[in-house]
């Protein structure tokens, strides 16, 4: 925002240019952010991501290649429903999130790799977060195919615990609404820059964690280089 800023009113730091982008949109000041509390609409899923990119060129009027990296953690919460019938609905919360953060651009240094750190910000109150539904899912049980219900949160790492974060599960079976909550004694911890998958079965009178898997986070699409603009002579 603001007066352009072009490629002749830049200065060299120790024979670099250094570059520094963020998406999808500015923090509300240079080190503080938070995530959408509600997530289910696709504006406010996207809205939530924290994207950065840092690289260096040594070259004046070069173009500068950007590679963003996801900043926060990936939640996604897949629900087996197969094992009770006639279900009309179902919804995923997760409760006493943290949704507010920190960012670090200093310790360490900048990198390409590590643009900088995100945590979670010290004494941040908690709240409910409402996931995106995705796409649902099937599995093969018995011979039948079942339907998986599959919701996609982002968020500052932090625990799904009995004392930190929790994944709620409501299933309407005909009027009667029935609720699940997966809290482990024993933490899953989620990490910045990370997509960890829970899946969880819902059985007749509780919820039980079938698996957990964590992958990176696949860089975004939004890839590729720039080339900065220069005065018009």
């Amino acid at each position: 925002a603001g007066t352009g800023i072009f490629w002749d009113d830049l200065e060299a730091v120790s024979g670099k240019y250094p570059f520094f982008a963020v998406s999808p949109k500015d923090l509300a000041n240079a080190t503080t952010g938070s995530v959408e509390q509600d997530q289910s609409s696709n504006d406010n899923f996207a809205n939530s991501d924290l994207l950065m990119a840092f690289t260096e060129v040594t070259t004046k009027k070069a173009n500068v290649p950007l590679v963003f990296k996801h900043m926060l953690a990936k939640l996604t919460v897949k629900v087996k429903v197969g094992a009770i019938s006639n279900i009309t609905s179902s919804e995923v919360v997760i409760q006493n999130a943290q949704k507010e953060y920190t960012v670090n651009y200093t310790s360490t240094a900048p990198t390409a790799t590590v643009p900088a750190t995100v945590a979670v910000k010290s004494e941040a109150s908690v709240v409910e977060l409402t996931p995106h539904a995705e796409a649902d899912e099937t599995y093969e049980t018995s011979g039948s195919s079942k339907t998986i219900k599959v919701y996609s949160v982002i968020l500052p790492a932090q625990q799904i615990s009995s004392s930190g974060a929790k994944v709620k599960t409501t299933t309407t079976v005909g009027s009667e609404n029935n609720t699940y909550t997966y809290a482990p004694s024993s933490p899953v911890a989620l990490k910045n820059g990370t997509h960890t998958i829970l899946t969880l079965t819902v059985q007749g009178t509780s919820v039980e964690l079938d698996n957990i898997q964590v992958t990176d986070w696949e860089t975004a699409t939004a890839d590729g280089d720039i080339t900065i603009d220069t005065p018009q002579s």
